[in-house]
């Protein structure tokens, strides 16, 4: 494939293969976050069947087609050797091995066809995790990001963070919430379903959407990107989960650490901070002024953000720093930037540790004190995060004292858990939930369980070494050079930090896992 230079207009697309990578990304960045069929009835096996489809036969025409030109040509396709793969690729061939043992194991309890689909669980079985894999081969070998699959990716985002606004206040255009119970409808947002597979999403995009508002210089596009930009602020706000504001948060600290590369690009920044804040407050007081229709008042992290003293300073900090860094206009010297930057990265790692050591404290040495409201944020416990220290500590009593050997080094199999969970620990379950428990509500936790020490090695090594490898290529680019689909290195570095940083409080599974995927390939494809 020829390599052109990135441009307003680039268009990279010439063989059969990448034009059909090129549609199945323009469907999944497009389609896949807006399709439904039953509302919010079957929302996850929609959006599942919405993925899985294109993507097998995307997947499959590629393979069809590569040995149609192999047998033409009598040329042997290209297959990259294991020596010269990237670390990703290393650790996701190391997953893949891991994740057949797992599921092979499952056989071996009759559960081998649940654990395949994900029957029992989430639809998050074996496979799951082989399309996930077949997206990010498709995608990282034949697609390359362009101007209209910016358009596509940014308009289609548009439309789902102004659905998760409009809903907050019972405003349901597209009569989502019809077939369901009112005590439901805290549950439910937007069209991609849950509020914490929502989180997911919004972890991923809504930093790349401000990220491209950061590094633009045409006028025209940084006001649509600013619209975008501040509805998805809104949407994030309203659509009431903690795990959203966390992974954004994050991703924004990735993007604070580029912005430092030009005086411009850090007052964009401090620009689109002031815009998050301004918009939580705008959220926060209609959520007060229309009281009686919200379906759900506006609560913990997304109330603390929006109506409490934090966004009073964080709206006169970030408006504050912006007029300044603009009144300064004049461009500073790259090396006082970063030694800038260096300092507020050490007080903000200081902060970190400041405030993991007030959490190590309240919950192994002074259990009692009252904390009041910040209970369930300073202290472990079985209300923590949600009632996910419930959830994460009987995940590692199971793991630590009921696994054999082979489970703690492969899980108990893929999409399994609610076996183990409802064997060991039904009767507190049901007491604490309510319902039967599928999911460890984390990432970490939901491999661990399910494919074992084994499989955190492989997803999360194949996690890490991608994002380094994103993060390493950015770094490389002077401000100068951030054009076109650079910028897109940086977005997604920013958003896929975002989607880990979430992922800790919430689990795969086949809405917003495949997102992060999509865009992780996309971006790999650019920085390779």
């Amino acid at each position: 494939m020829s390599k052109k230079k990135i441009g307003k207009k680039e268009s990279v697309k010439h063989t059969p293969a990448q034009w059909i990578a090129y549609v199945y990304l323009l469907l999944m960045l497009g389609v896949f976050p807006l399709f439904y069929t039953d509302n919010y009835i079957n929302i996850m096996e929609s959006k599942w069947y919405v993925f899985m489809i294109p993507t097998m036969i995307a997947l499959v025409s590629i393979a069809v087609l590569q040995i149609v030109t192999a047998v033409r040509t009598g040329k042997k396709p290209d297959v990259m050797a294991v020596g010269t793969m990237p670390s990703y690729c290393k650790f996701l061939l190391f997953f893949f091995v891991v994740l057949m043992i797992s599921w092979t194991g499952t056989f071996f309890i009759g559960l081998g066809k649940e654990s395949f689909f994900g029957t029992m669980g989430k639809l998050s079985g074996t496979f799951l995790y082989l399309t996930l894999m077949a997206a990010f081969v498709v995608i990282t070998a034949y697609a390359r990001f362009d101007n209209v699959v910016k358009h596509v990716f940014l308009w289609c985002n548009f439309i789902v963070f102004f659905l998760a606004l409009l809903n907050h206040f019972m405003v349901d255009p597209l009569n989502m919430y019809v077939n369901l119970d009112p005590e439901q409808y805290w549950m439910f947002c937007s069209t991609m379903g849950n509020i914490n597979v929502l989180s997911g999403y919004f972890s991923v995009f809504v930093p790349i959407t401000a990220a491209l508002f950061i590094w633009s210089d045409n006028m025209d596009e940084s006001l649509m990107l600013g619209l975008i930009m501040t509805v998805s602020f809104m949407g994030l706000v309203a659509a009431n989960g903690d795990a959203g504001i966390l992974g954004v948060l994050g991703a924004f600290i990735v993007l604070l650490w580029f912005s430092f590369s030009d005086i411009k690009r850090l007052t964009r920044f401090f620009f689109s901070a002031a815009v998050f804040f301004t918009a939580a407050a705008v959220v926060g007081n209609m959520d007060d002024s229309f009281a009686d229709t919200v379906k759900d008042a506006l609560d913990t992290l997304p109330a603390f953000i929006s109506g409490s003293a934090v966004n009073r300073v964080g709206t006169a900090v970030c408006w504050g720093l912006f007029l300044l860094l603009l009144i300064l206009g004049k461009k500073k010297k790259e090396a006082d930037l970063k030694k800038i930057r260096n300092v507020l990265f050490g007080i903000l790692a200081a902060v970190f540790v400041l405030i993991m050591a007030v959490f190590v404290y309240f919950s192994a040495v002074d259990t009692q004190k009252d904390l009041g409201s910040w209970e369930t944020y300073l202290r472990f416990s079985d209300l923590w995060g949600s009632s996910r220290g419930f959830t994460w500590k009987r995940t590692m009593i199971m793991y630590l004292q009921h696994y054999n050997i082979f489970q703690k080094l492969f899980g108990y199999g893929p999409d399994l858990l609610i076996e183990p969970y409802h064997t060991y620990f039904h009767d507190q379950i049901m007491e604490k939930m309510g319902a039967y428990l599928a999911d460890a509500h984390s990432e970490f936790f939901q491999i661990l369980a399910s494919m074992g020490l084994m499989g955190v090695i492989g997803y999360f090594g194949f996690m890490m070494t991608a994002l380094k490898s994103l993060l390493k290529k950015a770094s490389g680019l002077t401000d100068g050079q951030i054009k076109g689909a650079s910028v897109f290195v940086i977005a997604a570095s920013a958003g896929v930090f975002g989607y880990m940083i979430q992922g800790l409080l919430c689990s795969p599974q086949p809405i917003s896992t495949p997102v992060v995927f999509v865009v992780m390939a996309l971006a790999l494809a650019r920085a390779s």
